[in-house]
Parts: structure tokens; C-alpha cells; sequence
């Protein structure tokens, strides 16, 4: 007689059983029963086998009885809400879990409903933040800060304007939390609503993180709004931070028309485009409407606002001692790394002596820095800053100027004064003109001929006037020199000397170069020379 199934389950769970590594309290299953229903065995089972606490223990979860709150705010069921508060008013201001209590987990939800319904049940005070359990608090306005929902701000602010001025544990107010979010709509809102004196007070750290922020945000209107109420916000270091804002401006080479790249239509669109720099409580561009706004004029109003603020940070170096300098220089470096030759040319331009700073670690020039990082727009700086000075020197006449004579110069009869306006004159239209070669070279798109001919035939033209340039320069310079110690003999020859150096030095270090591209270009080429044969 076959046995049955059942038997056949019970006697494979009882070897199952046996052979186990656990150890069952007081279960055991008699050698000499074989049940025949696998519904009948009985498991005698001690007390000790369940742990009481297990079954007929409390909760521990203390924040068991808002669960029914917390899931109302997540779906956005008012009604629950409200049913829930009617019952336990007091957990208006309860945690509902380790981090949240009602009003933060509606502003989080971006629940604008909710938000009102609690806030219509809430005292201005209770809004408050208060320690949470793990101390990683946020205020209702920081995290409506950072999602951007304009609704819940406004009426958070209308119920008590004291969160703006409140930051979270991280230390930063709305305002900053916004603009790191990269919320414009909400930065520009809570930017115009906070007050002053709270970016402003004490030592102003506030304002400084605003400021760094705003600019490496690309929020350029609300860091010239903070740079018009405080210039030296842009140019001095705050004690808790590690960097300034024009040090941050220097990073940013696309903020300025040489760090762009456009195309000959959008460039032609660019050059006749007429711009007007929005205000913050105006004109500012919301998201929404930079939808419908053209890329380029967007382009342009941020150039104009980056030139504008550049401007500004410029003249305010002017009024800064030496010492003061040491992140003015730095901001200088990291221009020349990133290839900023809109903010190396406007620095420099107010405070020339800025051209000769060095690092202290590494004793190295800013044109050391642009070579070490191979900063081709770098190569078109040598005589853009030819062009500023030569041009300024035309200026400021060597000797002076005769007021009575409508200011002609005194010396404008002397020899070697028009020497340095003829060698001055060259000295601009070269370097300009070497400006342009090298602009073209960097702008243009070259196709794998053009590698042969055309291009090094623009760097054999560059480079030869930009010698031009600076030789002219240097003969200008020495034409002053002559012209104001007309009756020092002896400073003629230490001038001839030193003035041939920097000459002699270019023609030593760029006419390897020079020669190799005119015979690859323009002789029998690299491929027709005579090679010598190795035996």
C-alpha cells in the first residue's frame, strides 16, 4: 500500500527539522507517530519559545500617532489635515518625525494649502526654528528657498518677515540658500525684501557670501546692487571664507566677449544689438521670460554687467596699499590660467605696476602662468597691453606742455621728441594690428589645409609685428628718456643697452620658431631638405 502525500510531508519536515543547525525550544516530533494529516501535528511549544515584548510589547516609535498627519501633508489632503488638527491642536507645532514638523514637511511637499491652513493656526513665534534632534535644522523660508515655490514665500514672509533674516544650520539666510539653488525668480524676490542691515552687520558676512555667490551664479544684477552699497565687498577677504568675489570674476572668462565664441551671424546680431541693464525691482529676467528672450541679447546684458562690475573693482584697487593687494594679485594669476584677457587688460590698465606681480612660492610672472597653462588668448595679451601703453603715452608728453601756447609740447621741436612720437605711433598701429592677427587666428575654425598655408603664414605675420611693435615701444621709450635728460650725456648708453635686451631676447627665443614655419611654409618644405644619411 503506497503512502500517502501527506505522510510523506510530514516525515520530509521532520528530517528537515532534525538536520537543522537552529535549535527549536522544547519541539520535538515522536519517532513512532507518522500522522496522517500534515494539518495534525502538534508542536508542544513552551513559554520561554516567544518573547513577551515581542507580541505584547508598546510601540516604540514616538512619532507613531502623527503618521496620519505626516501622510495628509505628503498628499495634499487638506481635509485630513484639518480633521487631525481639530483633534490635537497641539501638533501644529509637534515633530512628526526626526526632522520635520508639520509646516517644514508642507513648505518641502511645496504644499501652498497646507501651508495656509497651518499657518492660519500658527503664531508668528511658533514659525520659528527650533533645535531639531540631530541639529540639522531648516527654516520654512530655507526650504521654500531652495525649491523655489513662490507662493508658500510670499505668505511665509507675510505671516513673519523675520525668517528672512534667520539661517539654517548651515549657516546661510534665504536669500543665499536661493541663489545657490540657482532659484533667480526666488533670489531676485528675497534679495529686494531683505534687509540691509542684515547683509550688512557687524563684519558683513552675509553680504560676502551673497556677493561670491551671486557672481559665480551668473546673478550679475543683484552683485552690482551689493557693490553699490559696498565697494570694498568686492576686493577684500572676509576672515571665514576662502575666496573674494573678484578672484571669482576671474574665473569667469565667459563672462566678458573674449571668452565667447560666436558665430559671424550671431556676432553681426551682437555688435548692433542695443542693451539695457535690467533692475532688480523692474526689469530683471525671470526665468520664464528668458524663454522668450534672445540667447544673444541675454549674452550681451551679462558682458555689460561683468564690465561694469570689472570697472568698479578696478578703481577700487587704486585706493588698496600693497599688502592689501595679495588677492587682487591672486585674482590676476587665476585670470591668466583661465584665459580672462578681459579682466588681466582692465586690472592692468589702472594699476600697471600689477603687470610685474610675481607668487611668492614660485616667483613666477603672470606670462609664466599663461605659458604653463598653454593659454593661446594669452599670446594676443603681450600686445593688447602694448596697445594700452603706447596709447596713454601719446598723452603724457615727455618735458611737458607750453599752456600758453594752446599746450603744444616744449620740446616738439627737438629731435629726439619726434623721434618717440614717430616710434610711438608705429609702436600703437603695430601692436593693434598684431592684436587682430592673433584674434583671427584664436576665433577661426580651420579646416586640415589650412594648417599648411594660411595659418602659419597669420603667426610669420603676427609675430613679426609684434617684434615691431616692441622695438618700437622700446625706441619710443628711450626718445622720452632722451628728451626729458637732454643734458645727461651719460644716461644715453645704459639706456641703448638696457633697451636692446628685451629685443635681442625676443629675436633669441621666437626666431627659431619664426624660421621653421617660413622655410616649412614658404621654402622647399620639411620634406624636400637635403637629410643626412646614417650609415
Amino acid at each position: 500500500m503506497a503512502m500517502s502525500s501527506n505522510y510523506l510531508d510530514a516525515a520530509g519536515l521532520k528530517e528537515t527539522f532534525r538536520g537543522s543547525h537552529f535549535k527549536f525550544a522544547s519541539t520535538k516530533v515522536p519517532e513512532d507517530e507518522a500522522p496522517n494529516d500534515c494539518l495534525n501535528i502538534q508542536t508542544p511549544v513552551t513559554e520561554s519559545a516567544l518573547s513577551t515584548s515581542r507580541l505584547h510589547g508598546k510601540n516604540t516609535n514616538e512619532y507613531y500617532e502623527f503618521i496620519q498627519l505626516s501622510q495628509g501633508i505628503h498628499q495634499g489632503c487638506v481635509e485630513a489635515v484639518k480633521d487631525f488638527l481639530n483633534q490635537r491642536p497641539d501638533a501644529v507645532n509637534e515633530w512628526i518625525n526626526f526632522y520635520e514638523t508639520p509646516l517644514l514637511k508642507a513648505c518641502a511637499c511645496g504644499k501652498p494649502e497646507i501651508v495656509k491652513e497651518l499657518l492660519r493656526r500658527m503664531t508668528p513665534e511658533q514659525m520659528l526654528p527650533k533645535m531639531s534632534q540631530n541639529t540639522s535644522y531648516h527654516t520654512p523660508l530655507t526650504i521654500v528657498a531652495g525649491n523655489g515655490n513662490m507662493e508658500i514665500a510670499e505668505v511665509l514672509i507675510a505671516k513673519n518677515p523675520k525668517l528672512l533674516e534667520i539661517p539654517g544650520s548651515n549657516g546661510k539666510i534665504p536669500v543665499v540658500v536661493a541663489v545657490k539653488n540657482t532659484q533667480m525668480e526666488m533670489a531676485r524676490y528675497l534679495y529686494t525684501r531683505t534687509p540691509v542691515q542684515v547683509l550688512f552687520d557687524e563684519d558683513g558676512y552675509h553680504g560676502t557670501v551673497l556677493f561670491v555667490n551671486a557672481i559665480f551664479y551668473k546673478m550679475l544684477d543683484i552683485a552690482l546692487d551689493l557693490f553699490s552699497m559696498c565697494r570694498r565687498l568686492a576686493v577684500t577677504r572676509h576672515p571665514h571664507m576662502e575666496s573674494i568675489p573678484s578672484i571669482v570674476l576671474a574665473c569667469k572668462p565667459d563672462f566678458f566677449p573674449s571668452g565667447c565664441y560666436l558665430g559671424p551671424f550671431k556676432r553681426f546680431i551682437y555688435s548692433w544689438l542695443e542693451v539695457k541693464l535690467p533692475t532688480l525691482r523692474k526689469d530683471s529676467l525671470s526665468n520664464n521670460d528668458q524663454d522668450r528672450i534672445d540667447k544673444v541679447y541675454r549674452m550681451k546684458v551679462m558682458h555689460l554687467q561683468a564690465k561694469k562690475l570689472l570697472l568698479g573693482i578696478s578703481e577700487e584697487t587704486l585706493a588698496m596699499g600693497l599688502e592689501e593687494r595679495s588677492d587682487t594679485v591672486e585674482a590676476l594669476f587665476l585670470a591668466a590660467r583661465f584665459g580672462n584677457v578681459d579682466f588681466l587688460v582692465e586690472m592692468i590698465k589702472n594699476n600697471s605696476e600689477l603687470l610685474w606681480s610675481r607668487r611668492e612660492r614660485s616667483n613666477k610672472s603672470l606670462f609664466h602662468v599663461a605659458v604653463e597653462f598653454k593659454q593661446a588668448k594669452s599670446c594676443s595679451l603681450v600686445a593688447a597691453l602694448i596697445v594700452t601703453v603706447t596709447f596713454a603715452a601719446v598723452f603724457t608728453v615727455p618735458g611737458g606742455t607750453d599752456d600758453e601756447a594752446r599746450g603744444k609740447p616744449f620740446h616738439l621741436k627737438d629731435a629726439q621728441f619726434v623721434t618717440f612720437i614717430v616710434s610711438d605711433m608705429i609702436s600703437c598701429f603695430a601692436s593693434c594690428t598684431s592684436v587682430l592677427i592673433f584674434l583671427r587666428i584664436l576665433t577661426s575654425r580651420y579646416s586640415f589645409d589650412d594648417f599648411l598655408v594660411a595659418l602659419p603664414t597669420k603667426m610669420i605675420a603676427g609675430l613679426s609685428i609684434l617684434f615691431v611693435s616692441i622695438a618700437a615701444m622700446l625706441v619710443a621709450f628711450s626718445s622720452a628718456l632722451f628728451t626729458i635728460f637732454n643734458n645727461s650725456k651719460w644716461i644715453i648708453p645704459p639706456t641703448i643697452l638696457l633697451a636692446c635686451f628685451p629685443a635681442l631676447l625676443f629675436v633669441l627665443l621666437q626666431y627659431p620658431l619664426l624660421k621653421e614655419m617660413i622655410i616649412s611654409t614658404h621654402g622647399k618644405g620639411i620634406f624636400d631638405r637635403n637629410m643626412k644619411v646614417l650609415s
